[in-house]
């Protein structure tokens, strides 16, 4: 029984058909391979999270205070005068 990647038995079962070669893997090369394959995934998932917690300091440093200063200017616009000169 070796390592194989892919999903030939899932495929054959739903179409009788077959995706890729499905070379199976025994030994010392399966295990090098998923450590490859490891690796392959590690980057990834490292990659979409240097992504989010780019997207995050963006918006933290940049589209929040953007956001709180137009908030602000809006409710002084809104507000009554309240230092009104009366003629006595």
């Amino acid at each position: 029984m070796g390592l194989r990647f892919g999903f030939r038995k899932t495929l054959f079962k739903m179409g009788k058909w077959r995706f890729g070669i499905g070379y199976s893997m025994h030994g010392a090369t399966g295990i090098v391979m998923l450590c490859i394959y490891g690796l392959m995934n590690l980057m990834w998932y490292m990659l979409l999270g240097c992504c989010w917690l780019t997207y995050g300091v963006i918006w933290l440093c940049f589209v929040l205070p953007i956001k709180g200063i137009i908030k602000l200017c809006k409710n002084r616009k809104q507000s009554p005068n309240t230092f009104k000169q009366e003629n006595t």
